[in-house]
Order: structure tokens, then sequence, then C-alpha cells
């Protein structure tokens, strides 16, 4: 009979890395967040205080209907990506442009009102106007343009999970 060897810390950590890589997007979320809450209560301390009903909900709303939207859009791309292989780069392409037309490093209330209904046509122009918003208190969002947000992402979620559904199986063959 032989006798199982000891567990040795080099085994311990492989292991625990293992586990993390696994959840490797969900801790990256944890420390940008922690950084980012860190430095809003080092900038305005008051807010957080005073008004955390605001900040809260926007952020759980955002997050949600963000989380929503790539749901939806992963499950779209991934089967299309899986078909035709070189739309990947396609679709890095657009990706970087369109996120251009979300303002993120700028507030919506400098674009200029001509462009600002295209630019509120992106689900999360609204979204990150919102989290602006509840975090510094300033952002130009309607509740339109949530409700907009919102029916985005239920689209997209019941367009990605029946295209899954249905071409799932067929695309079993192709990878």
């Amino acid at each position: 009979m032989t006798q199982p060897s000891p567990v040795t810390m080099g085994d311990l950590l492989v292991t625990w890395i293992q586990r993390l890589r696994t959840k490797g997007p969900l801790v990256r979320f944890g420390i940008q967040f922690a950084i980012f809450f860190i430095l809003l209560i080092a900038i305005d301390p008051y807010r957080i205080v005073h008004h955390p009903v605001e900040w809260i909900t926007a952020l759980l709303f955002s997050t949600a209907v963000v989380a929503g939207l790539g749901l939806g859009l992963g499950l779209i791309f991934s089967i299309l990506t899986a078909k035709y292989r070189d739309l990947v780069n396609v679709i890095h392409l657009i990706v970087r442009l369109l996120m251009f037309a979300t303002p993120v490093i700028y507030p919506l209330s400098i674009v200029q009102p001509e462009v600002r209904g295209f630019v509120n046509l992106n689900p999360l122009c609204s979204l990150v106007e919102l989290f602006r918003f509840g975090f510094m208190g300033e952002g130009t969002f309607t509740h339109y343009q949530l409700l907009y947000s919102f029916v985005c992402m239920i689209l997209l979620i019941g367009t990605g999970s029946m295209l899954f559904n249905k071409f799932g199986n067929k695309l079993q063959d192709v990878i």
C-alpha cells in the first residue's frame, strides 16, 4: 500500500492560482472598483456619506444592465465568430470605434445638440451618464433613455439566447 504524498506549499499555490484564473474578471473588477471607491472617498467623501441611495442605485442598475448587454452581445458574437473566424478582427475594430461614441472620458453635456441624438442611440451612453450622476452628482440622461438601455438589454439577451440555442449544437462540429 502506498502512502499519499504530503501536500506542499507549491501545490497549494498552484491550486490557488488556477482557481483565481477562473475568477479573473470578477477579481479584476473588484480591484478596480476598490481603487475607484478609495479615490472617490478621497475626492468627495460628502457625496458617499450623505447620498448613499443615489450612488448605490446607479451602481447596481448600471452594472446589471451593462452585464446584460455584454451577455447578449457575447452570445450573438460567439455564434458568429465560431462560424466566421475572421469576424473577430472586425468586432475588435467596431468595439474600439464605438468606445469613442460612449461618453466615458467626456460628459454628454459637451456634445453638440445636433449630434447628441445620434450619441444617445448607444445604449451604454445613458448608463455611463447614470453612473456619473450617482458618483459625481452630474449627468445628462432621462428615464426614457434608461428604459431604452434596459429594453436593448432584454432584446439582446433574448436574441442571443435564441440564436445560441438554435445554432449551438451545430457549431460543435465547426469548432
